[in-house]
Order: C-alpha cells, then sequence, then structure tokens
C-alpha cells in the first residue's frame, strides 16, 4: 500500500514569481473583474503553498499553472463558494454524521469522513451537491494547511441509487480547482459493483495521481490512520463524537426550514403556482417544484420524517 507522506515539497519553488506575474496580467485583461473573488487573487499572490500545488499538478510549467489558478477563480465565483457557510448546510449533516473532521493520520494530516450512503443520485439534485462540493473543498483545503488532508469514504450500504455518473465526471473539476489538496482519498467497505466504477473513473485521473486513490478493506485502515483516531463505526477505539444533535453548529437550521426559508413559503409543501426564482448562494435558481423534489429526496435519503 503507497502510504508515503505527499506533502508538498516546492521543487518548482523559483517559478512562483513567475507564475504570478502571469496570472496578474492574465486577470487585468478579464474582461469582467466580477468573474473572480479579490480574497482568490489575494491568495494567489501572497500564498506560496496554493501556486506550488498548482505548479506541481502541471509538472512546472508556468503558462499551464497560471491559466489553471485563473480558471480555478473563476470556478470558484461561479459556484459562489466564498458566499458560503458552514451554518448553510443543512443541520441533518451534522446531526446525522454524513460528513465530519476527525483525528489525524499518522502523518498527522487532517482527516475527514464521509458516508457515501447519503450521497444523492437525483438530476434535481445535481448543481446543490455539484455546489456544496465545492464548498466543502475549499473548507477543506483552508482548513488543513501545508499537510494536506486525506479524506476517507465509507461506501457501506451503497447502491445504484447512490451513483450519479454526470456528477461524478462533473466533479473531476474539482480537482482541477483544487489540485494536490487531497494527499490520499480512501475508499473502505466497497460494494463489487462500486469498485468497478471506481477503478473506470481512476482512468480520467493522471497516471501519477492514481496513486492517491486507495480501496481497501475496513481492516486496513490502521495502516493508514491509527486504530485510537479511527471512529468506532470503522472500528476505531477514538471517543470524540462525530454525530447527534450536539455537533450541528449554532444557527444551522433543519433541511425543511432550509427551504421554506429560499421558497418564501409557509410550508414547503405548498406549491407556488409562479416559477419563483431566487438568488441564494446555495441553491442555484430552484424553481419551488424542484425544490419540494429535492426535500422529499433528501428526507428519504437520511431516514428523515416530519
Amino acid at each position: 500500500m503507497d502510504l508515503h507522506d505527499r506533502t508538498i515539497d516546492y521543487r518548482f519553488r523559483d517559478k512562483i514569481p513567475e507564475v504570478r506575474e502571469i496570472f496578474k496580467e492574465k486577470i487585468e485583461h478579464l474582461e469582467d473583474p466580477n468573474l473572480v473573488y479579490q480574497q482568490d487573487i489575494d491568495k494567489t499572490m501572497t500564498n506560496d503553498y496554493w501556486v506550488e500545488k498548482f505548479l506541481e499538478w502541471n509538472k512546472g510549467n508556468t503558462i499551464k499553472t497560471a491559466d489553471g489558478l485563473v480558471n480555478a477563480a473563476k470556478s470558484i465565483k461561479k459556484h459562489r463558494t466564498r458566499e458560503l457557510k458552514k451554518t448553510d448546510l443543512f443541520a441533518e449533516v451534522y446531526s446525522v454524521g454524513t460528513f465530519f473532521k476527525y483525528e489525524p493520520d499518522k502523518f498527522g494530516r487532517t482527516v475527514y469522513y464521509s458516508k457515501g450512503r447519503y450521497s444523492a443520485a437525483c438530476k434535481d439534485t445535481r448543481d446543490l451537491s455539484r455546489q456544496l462540493g465545492m464548498y466543502v473543498n475549499l473548507m477543506m483545503e483552508e482548513e488543513s494547511g501545508d499537510k494536506g488532508f486525506i479524506v476517507v469514504s465509507d461506501c457501506s450500504g451503497m447502491s445504484m441509487a447512490n451513483v450519479d455518473l454526470k456528477l461524478a465526471s462533473a466533479n473531476m473539476e474539482i480537482m482541477e480547482v483544487f489540485p494536490n489538496s487531497c494527499a490520499l482519498f480512501v475508499c473502505v467497505n466497497v460494494p463489487t459493483f462500486l469498485r468497478y466504477i471506481i477503478n473506470s473513473l481512476m482512468y480520467l485521473l493522471p497516471e501519477e495521481k492514481r496513486k492517491g486513490v486507495l480501496i481497501i478493506p475496513q481492516e486496513q485502515l490502521p495502516e493508514v490512520i491509527p486504530l485510537e483516531n479511527i471512529p468506532d463505526f470503522l472500528g476505531g477505539t477514538c471517543t470524540k463524537p462525530y454525530n447527534g444533535p450536539d455537533m450541528v453548529p449554532e444557527g444551522c437550521v433543519p433541511l425543511r426550514e432550509q427551504f421554506k426559508k429560499f421558497v418564501k413559503s409557509k410550508d414547503v409543501d405548498e406549491i407556488i403556482p409562479e416559477n419563483d426564482k431566487h438568488n441564494s448562494p446555495l441553491m442555484l435558481q430552484f424553481d419551488t417544484e424542484t425544490m419540494l423534489r429535492t426535500v422529499q429526496y433528501y428526507e428519504k435519503l437520511l431516514g428523515i420524517s416530519f
């Protein structure tokens, strides 16, 4: 098992100033300066680690690196990623423990866990899932620091109802927006059908990046993360909580309350005749009927009833 520490080694440090000059020129010639956040311009101009990750992804090519940084900044703005905050996620994400930050791996890298059986595979939720994916990756990238992070995906209980191949292909863009941020992606308890799908998607990655994806049995997880740092549902001995009402951030509201806020209706089940559009950073121009279907879909997925 290839578990070496994939910390960025700054092999292209001397090219960072050149990349910044090219990036600055490209930003100045954007057809619309509002296509990017100023925060991402500042990040590129001051954060060597951010630029180096793109240099290593592009094998030191300064032109491709600058283009990648511009495109990443555009994508982050396109999905309104910096306008989201943790309390914009549904309270059930935290109370059910669908995704959470936990104790570090053997190299001291931040570890995030996800539960695949709560993944949405529905055309009505595709834009929402992609936007949340952008937000979560930005959060992980900026929380984890220079060591990067790893993701452990528990695939137990998954079925084809959790698999959206169109979303999976679209999410390959996220790897180009946040290159070399995820040091290792570990899949455990993978059903046979899903193993074939993951292996097929891996061929969309550059060959050297495939080493960063592991499909292993749960019993091998302690080779990646100390047993005392692994949550109990994956056989670990760590007692740190990862779900329940105490994990919900203050100000974070339940699923139905979120959608009611956006449709401006007293009850989310009340269908508004007009094609009611809104400008929420979380729900990208959903009409009311689509939002209702989305609520019902997530309720079923999370096993929630009201």
